[in-house]
């Protein structure tokens, strides 16, 4: 007698379906709307494909990309990223048990695993110097999130495989694109926190990357509009740090495409064309929002934020914010000065005197993420990061060369993100945060998943038996 299991999996996905439903109402009505949908998307992704460990991940990294740093609400959205965490573990360990995973190795995965380890050790020294727990546990969620590298590029997958993913990503792109939307319509300024995470830039990233290596001119179009509403998003932010991001990652990214070998002149006409489309769309979003909220001068707007970026003249709240940061550089120098090799350790905070209130204040984060990492973990977690980010373009870059176009988008994609990433860390805390931080570790996963890796073989060794005549006491001559 066989089981059919098609049937059995039927019989279970529409109890699954209900339950879903009426927890995605719930959370819609009774917290927030915008959560009864997120969480309606992540159990959709989670209940068409069960236990299947790439699906697992990229609800992973949108669920984390949701979790409002500023809204007070903290404990209660990580506790839903720790519940969809502690699911991936099991379909990983089912990827492990039927020979899908394998303990990934080689220069990356060695640079990884030692700033993990020095993190460790930096994450005790906060504990000893007795800083807030609070504020440790906080940023050792986020760059404890790197863990997933490890356990996605452990999997045996192929570029096909991640499908899944990435339609979980683009759902998750479109709704950061409306809750941008919204947060005009709400709030009528401009706001940070949930409103406006780094994650559409790297989905743009990646936009970019699929749409120059589309076979049919519909799917190029498709990911040139997704590319065009993704910087709309960022636009709209008037965020400096995503829009110098955008400004360094996306060529960088079109030059790593096309270059200057042979028949580079047909592939940068189809970068051209490209960005042509997303240009339109850009441009057309950008103005409808803007007519939508009453904004007179647009050009003058996004003019007058992108050049305060170094003014610290005039009396505006503008350059107000970038007075406050040359306050948290200076009082982090000072720190620096005395560990500067080891650091403070986490959850350090540090106390800034306001020159013209005469306040002291006190805070956990600096905006320049490697100036917070050398505070807190000393030269050396810095150089270990740096290290990273050096090894993870060069593995997106190698796997950017393969003859699969879809591979060759992921990697592309994945090392043009981290490029994004490490310019706009220049001006944010956001290595502190798990809303990128997860999307960035699962994408250096994937791509070096697909580049087939070296692995590490575990290997436990039962204590080898006697021969029969040692067991009886009789021993060779």
């Amino acid at each position: 007698m066989t089981v059919d299991s098609g049937a059995a999996a039927n019989r279970y996905r529409v109890p699954a379906v209900l339950v879903a439903t009426a927890v995605s109402l719930a959370l819609g009505l009774f917290v927030e709307p915008w959560f009864g949908l997120v969480a309606a998307g992540l159990s959709a992704a989670l209940i068409l494909r069960p236990f299947e460990p790439i699906s697992a991940l990229a609800a992973l990294a949108a669920a984390a990309s949701f979790v409002d740093n500023e809204g007070g609400r903290m404990a209660r959205d990580l506790s839903v990223v720790t519940l969809v965490a502690l699911y991936c573990m099991i379909p990983l360990a089912l990827a492990w048990m039927k020979g899908r995973w394998r303990a990934p190795g080689g220069t990356m995965i060695a640079t990884l695993l030692a700033f993990l380890t020095w993190t460790a050790v930096a994450t005790l020294r906060g504990v000893l110097a007795g800083h807030s727990i609070k504020i440790i546990s906080l940023e050792v969620a986020a760059l404890g999130s790197m863990a997933f590298t490890f356990f996605a590029s452990g999997l045996r997958i192929t570029a096909r495989e991640l499908r899944p993913a990435l339609v979980v990503l683009v759902v998750a792109a479109l709704g950061h694109v409306a809750l941008g939307i919204v947060s005009y319509v709400v709030n009528h300024i401009r706001t940070g926190g949930v409103w406006y995470t780094p994650l559409p830039g790297m989905v743009a990233v990646l936009a970019l990357c699929f749409a120059v290596r589309a076979r049919s001119l519909l799917a190029r179009m498709g990911w040139s509009l997704l590319l065009g509403l993704c910087l709309v998003h960022q636009t709209i932010s008037f965020s400096r740090g995503y829009w110098l991001g955008l400004l360094v990652a996306l060529p960088w990214t079109a030059f790593a495409f096309a270059g200057i070998r042979a028949g580079a002149l047909a592939r940068w006409r189809r970068v051209a064309a490209v960005a042509g489309l997303a240009a339109l769309v850009l441009a057309a979003g950008t103005v409808v929002t803007a007519v939508a909220l009453g904004w007179t001068d647009l050009p003058s707007l996004l003019g007058t934020r992108f050049g305060s970026s170094f003014a610290t003249q005039e009396n505006t709240s503008v350059t107000a914010s970038n007075m406050e940061r040359l306050l948290e550089y200076a009082a982090s120098f000072r720190l620096i000065r005395e560990q500067p090799l080891i650091g403070h350790g986490m959850g350090l905070e540090l106390r800034i005197r306001d020159p013209f209130f005469h306040v002291v204040t006190r805070q956990a984060y600096v905006h320049q993420t490697y100036l917070w990492l050398w505070l807190k973990q000393g030269l050396v977690g810095l150089v270990l990061f740096l290290a990273l980010l050096v090894q993870a373009i060069r593995t997106g870059l190698k796997g950017a060369r393969s003859d699969d176009p879809e591979q060759a988008a992921w990697c592309l994609g994945a090392a043009g993100a981290t490029v994004y990433m490490s310019v706009v860390n220049l001006t944010t805390f956001h290595l502190a945060q798990v809303n990128a931080t997860m999307l960035q570790s699962l994408l250096w996963g994937f791509a070096l998943a697909t580049t087939r890796p070296a692995h590490w073989r575990l290997v436990w060794r039962a204590r080898s038996a006697r021969p029969a005549g040692e067991r009886a006491g009789v021993h060779p001559a």
